[in-house]
C-alpha cells in the first residue's frame, strides 16, 4: 500500500509540473493580450478625450478585462498619490515582476518620456508602435501555448507513467 502511495505521489508531482508548465505559458498569453489591450484602449481614450494620463487609467482600470493585472493596478496607486505619469510608470515597473519576467518593461519603457510630456501626435505614434509590438509578443506567446501547452501535459503524463513504471 505505501507502495502505491509512493508511485500515485510521483506520477502526480510529473503531471502537475507539465501543467504547471503549460500554465506559466497561458499566463504569459493572457497578460500581453490584456497589456496590448489596455494601451490600445489608452490611445483611442487619449485622441478621442484629450484626457490626462492619470484619468485614463483611473478609467480604463474600471474595466472589468483589467482587473488583477499588476502593473495596471501599480500604475493606478502611483497616479492615486499624485505622481506624474513618467515617474509612475518607472517606479511600477521596477515593482512588476511578470514585466520584468517576460520582457515587456523594456518594452514599456518607450512611454516613460512620452505619455503626458510631449505633444498628442507624438504620443500616439509612440502608443501605436508599443500596441504593435505587443501585438506581435502576444500573438508568439498564443502560438507558443497551441504548440507547447498540451505537449508540456503529455510530457507530464509520460513522465509520471515512466516514473510509476520505473519504480515499480
Amino acid at each position: 500500500m505505501l507502495k502505491l502511495t509512493g508511485l500515485l505521489l510521483l506520477f502526480s508531482s510529473a503531471v502537475l509540473t507539465g501543467m504547471d508548465a503549460a500554465n506559466r505559458l497561458m499566463q504569459k498569453e493572457h497578460y500581453l493580450r490584456q497589456l496590448g489591450s489596455f494601451f490600445r484602449q489608452f490611445a483611442i481614450q487619449l485622441d478621442c478625450l484629450r484626457c490626462s494620463p492619470a484619468q485614463l487609467v483611473l478609467v480604463l482600470s474600471r474595466q472589468q478585462e483589467f482587473y488583477g493585472n499588476e502593473l495596471i493596478n501599480g500604475l493606478l496607486l502611483y497616479l492615486a498619490e499624485g505622481i506624474s505619469f513618467k515617474q509612475a510608470l518607472r517606479d511600477t515597473l521596477k515593482e512588476c515582476h511578470n514585466a520584468q519576467r517576460w520582457g515587456v518593461d523594456r518594452l514599456l519603457w518607450q512611454l516613460e518620456d512620452t505619455i503626458g510630456v510631449r505633444e498628442l501626435e507624438t504620443q500616439l505614434a509612440v502608443l501605436h508602435s508599443v500596441v504593435a509590438a505587443l501585438e506581435e509578443q502576444h500573438a508568439a506567446a498564443a502560438q507558443q501555448v497551441q504548440k507547447k501547452g498540451s505537449l508540456y501535459r503529455r510530457m507530464g503524463v509520460l513522465m509520471g507513467l515512466l516514473l510509476a513504471v520505473f519504480f515499480c
